[in-house]
């Protein structure tokens, strides 16, 4: 496991995961949400108890990765959602904490 400093640039493949939720003291900037062209998508974030997300429609999509500018930030307390844990779905960012 690498250790993340403020300005490193991540790249997170969230494979079969749903929720991606970073150290306590971790703050990061999402700049593009991907999936796979197959898949429509929820992205957005979580709390444990409510859930705030956007709607994606790859349906229309040729490419192998669409990728939505969907920038916001994620913490231990706000974190990453997707409504599908499918293969080439994730998302990029910056950690800026």
């Amino acid at each position: 496991m690498e250790i993340l400093a403020a300005g490193d640039v991540i790249n997170i493949d969230m494979d079969s995961l749903t929720a991606y939720q970073p150290a306590a003291t971790v703050e990061i900037y999402v700049l593009k949400a991907f999936r796979a062209d197959s898949y429509n998508v929820d992205v957005g974030f979580q709390n444990g108890t409510n859930t705030s997300h956007n709607y994606n429609n790859a349906s229309a999509s040729a490419t192998d990765r669409t990728a939505d500018w969907n920038k916001f930030c994620i913490t231990n307390a706000e974190y990453y959602y997707q409504s599908r844990g499918d293969s080439g779905t994730g998302f990029s960012g910056i950690q800026i904490k």
